[in-house]
């Protein structure tokens, strides 16, 4: 098992905590989806944004950190959202 930190997993761990903010399907999730999280790239760092109103603003502080970072944020949101209640949102079956 690898403890290498890579984009996919980043993006697997953002997904687990748009779900369990209530968005049954983060692939479905666009640019301007408000309250959901994306990852945002830049300068060689990783941060966590959220879509407001007025476009989007970061979230656990200001700056770019390591991937590690990003994904220590969003373990600890998963968490958190856990113990208050969050259930992740599940996807309706749909009859055909």
């Amino acid at each position: 098992m690898s403890n290498r930190m890579t984009r996919e997993v980043l993006n697997a761990k953002c997904d687990n905590v748009n779900r369990l903010l209530g968005f049954p399907d983060p692939k479905k999730i666009s640019y301007n989806t408000e309250g959901a999280l994306k990852i945002a790239g830049a300068y060689g760092g990783y941060r966590i944004e959220t879509t407001t109103s007025g476009g989007c603003s970061p979230v656990g502080g200001h700056g770019y950190g390591t991937m590690r970072e990003a994904a220590l944020v969003l373990d600890g949101m998963s968490e958190a959202l856990r113990l208050v209640g969050h259930k992740p949102a599940v996807v309706e079956p749909r009859m055909s």
